[in-house]
């Protein structure tokens, strides 16, 4: 592999690229409006986007500016390989891996955390919320929600072969709102269906 050497002004032109745009030509399917003004993306839907390129991923507590940090910082690019990417300028010779192999990346396994040894607490806190105990109950008969050791709500996504894929914490004393390690946000948490009574023949 031959040498590839960094200036500031392949720096500088890497840090001028548009995330926005960047995210609409690379990601098209995973970038979205949201809400609360500006941008959010599908996989990391805590991870908010100003007009400006401003990022902040609040499940992480971090945030960054534009391309070069958001290649670096949430798709775990090396800052070499980022720079190449968005000017494309490298050593000849080198190839430079597709701005889909970061997120390609082997996932970490699902760290779901240790359960309580019961779930007053949650129901507690979801009922203060407004949340009709029927529902709670179910959500927790059918392994969508629990409370973990720390007394937190757990709402658990599954796939279709009823695997664990990912775990949202949300705090019920503080304002605890973050994924647990390894969790695929491809898979959400989705309200079991109420059983009903089969029609009488």
């Amino acid at each position: 592999m031959g040498a590839f050497a960094l200036d500031d002004r392949l720096i500088s032109r890497a840090r001028d690229v548009p995330l926005i745009s960047y995210l609409q030509t690379s990601e098209p399917g995973n970038i979205k409006p949201s809400a609360g003004g500006g941008y959010e993306l599908r996989d990391h839907d805590s991870l908010k986007i100003s007009d400006n390129g401003k990022w902040y991923w609040h499940s992480r507590g971090f945030g960054g500016f534009g391309c070069l940090d958001f290649l670096t910082k949430v798709r775990g690019v090396k800052f070499t390989d980022a720079v190449e990417m968005l000017t494309g300028e490298r050593a000849a010779g080198y190839t430079l891996p597709p701005p889909q192999a970061a997120r390609e990346r082997e996932r970490k396994p699902l760290y779901l955390p240790p359960a309580h040894k019961n779930n007053d607490r949650i129901i507690a806190y979801l009922r203060s919320r407004g949340i009709d105990r029927d529902i709670i109950m179910r959500c927790i008969a059918n392994k969508n929600l629990y409370e973990s050791k720390n007394g937190d709500c757990v709402f658990v996504g599954y796939d279709n072969a009823g695997t664990a894929k990912s775990a949202f914490v949300r705090g019920t004393k503080d304002n605890t709102r973050k994924d647990a390690s390894g969790s695929d946000k491809s898979y959400g948490f989705v309200m079991p269906p109420e059983k009903t009574a089969a029609p009488v023949s």
